[in-house]
Formats: structure tokens, C-alpha cells, sequence
């Protein structure tokens, strides 16, 4: 499982309250750096916990295909994890012409 940041602004809005704190310990610096902590670390901590519990299966109906049969699958995409994902894209990286299973889908905990 790959984890990459995708908005690095966060991370340089921290570093900017840190350096703000350092000169201007006020406050409402304080509370914006530790909610802002707080975000990343929580945020970091759910996504950890969902790559070790979202699993996802493709099952295809029939092994065999002709020019002109229709392609039938399912995707199954479960959560054992108790935190809900609230944003699961599938992509389908497949060659077929006119045809796509790109969705994006949300998961309840244990679902």
C-alpha cells in the first residue's frame, strides 16, 4: 500500500503556524497549530487504518468471451475495519473499447 500526500499546502500551513509560534506564542496561534496538528495526525491515522481494511475482489462471469457477448463482472469491495471510508474510487485500467467501471463509492465500517 502506497500512502502519498496529495495537498502539500497543509503541511506548509503547519510549518507556518510552527515558525508563527516560535515569535508570537498567542493564543489563538496555539489553537490553530495544535487543530491543525491535530487534522494531519487524525486524518494520517484513519487512512493507515483503512489500507490494512479495504479489500477489493473482481469476478468475472465467463472465462471465455466472443466477439459481440456482453462483458459481465462483479467488484466487491468490503470494509473490516470499524472507521467508515468515505471515498473509494474504483478505476478500470482495461483496454476494452466503450467500456469503463470507473465509480467512486463510500463504505460504512464492517461493511
Amino acid at each position: 500500500m502506497d500512502i502519498r500526500l496529495q495537498q502539500p499546502g497543509i503541511v506548509a500551513i503547519l510549518l507556518g503556524l510552527l515558525f508563527l509560534y516560535i515569535f508570537m506564542p498567542i493564543k489563538v496561534v496555539v489553537i490553530c497549530l495544535v487543530s491543525v496538528a491535530g487534522v494531519i495526525l487524525s486524518g494520517y491515522g484513519w487512512v493507515r487504518s483503512l489500507a490494512g481494511h479495504v479489500h477489493a475482489t473482481r469476478k468475472l462471469h465467463y472465462a471465455a468471451m466472443q466477439v459481440g457477448d456482453e462483458l459481465e463482472e462483479n467488484i466487491c469491495v468490503q470494509n473490516t475495519g470499524w472507521l467508515p471510508a468515505l471515498w473509494i474510487g474504483i478505476e478500470d485500467h482495461s483496454d476494452f473499447p466503450a467500456y469503463s467501471i470507473g465509480v467512486i463509492r463510500g463504505l460504512a465500517g464492517f461493511q
